[in-house]
């Protein structure tokens, strides 16, 4: 009877570590998902290993382009099926470098996002982020938070907080922001960010059209995305939609994945538009 009663204590002593342990690796995880320099720092450690794989991708590829290069070069030129079929492979080489390349520079625009947040938090100067230019195609201008001055995009700039962008007649940019998501304004289009942070990033669209794609990070990032127009506030999360001001100020929206809501108004899922004018939803719509 009494080694019976030692085997059960024990068991409960045991039971009770068990419990303290799940309950200290809980507080643990609760953490980190709670706490904002954990989740950069998390985010960086993604990103560095997602740049370490498409650094040994590229290396890869490059090496079997050399191979196909170097074997074109011993074909007779009356082999001309195994000419074609390698210069097939030569071209596909290429074109996937070329993609695993804009792929790195992503990664790496994200990288100098995570390291400025991070900076931010060790100081506590604030918590704003921003976009990072991803693309610029003809004339994109930028007037920067308490300033009058127009000035030209390039593509080593970065949206703040308080940034109003402009595009001209057939140019467009697209932006990627820190947790992947994106945002690409088309011609003759206005812009303007007025938060981006950890927890959410509100934008303003007046005019012209904007294509929006939403990551989803919810290990990590848990942001509010809202688009407010002259006529509407769009809410969205995990999305991919587009949005276009009309010349009288109108709202149209075209969901392609996901669903978003113009707030007080509708709910538009995949496949369905939604335009002010007629306070409806629709089938249809189209890209930016």
């Amino acid at each position: 009877m009494k080694k019976c009663y030692t085997l059960l204590r024990r068991s409960n002593i045991a039971l009770f570590v068990l419990l303290v342990l799940f309950r200290l690796l809980s507080i643990s995880a609760a953490e980190e998902v709670s706490n904002p320099l954990k989740k950069i720092n998390s985010l960086k450690m993604l990103l560095e290993n997602e740049n370490a794989e498409a650094q040994n991708e590229k290396a890869n590829l490059r090496s079997h382009l050399q191979k196909c290069e170097s074997f074109l070069s011993t074909l007779p030129p009356g082999d001309q099926d195994s000419i074609n079929l390698t210069q097939k492979a030569i071209a596909k080489d290429k074109s996937a470098i070329a993609k695993t390349d804009l792929r790195i520079q992503e990664i790496n625009k994200r990288l100098k996002l995570s390291d400025r947040a991070r900076t931010q938090l060790i100081k506590g100067s604030g918590r704003d982020i921003g976009f990072s230019v991803s693309e610029i195609k003809g004339q994109v201008s930028i007037i920067r938070k308490g300033t009058n001055k127009k000035i030209t995009l390039s593509e080593n700039m970065q949206l703040n907080p308080g940034d109003k962008i402009t595009t001209a007649k057939n140019s467009k940019a697209s932006f990627v922001l820190l947790d992947g998501s994106r945002f690409s304004i088309g011609p003759e289009s206005e812009l303007e960010l007025i938060e981006d942070n950890l927890n959410e990033s509100l934008t303003k669209f007046t005019k012209g059209k904007l294509g929006i794609s939403i990551a989803t990070m919810k290990k990590l990032f848990y942001r509010r995305y809202q688009v407010r127009t002259p006529g509407a506030a769009v809410a969205v999360r995990g999305t991919k939609f587009d949005i276009e001001v009309d010349a009288k100020g109108k709202t149209h929206i075209f969901v392609h994945e996901g669903e978003v809501e113009v707030l007080g108004k509708a709910k538009i899922v995949a496949g369905e538009s939604w335009h002010e004018t007629e306070q409806q939803e629709k089938k249809g719509g189209g890209n930016v």
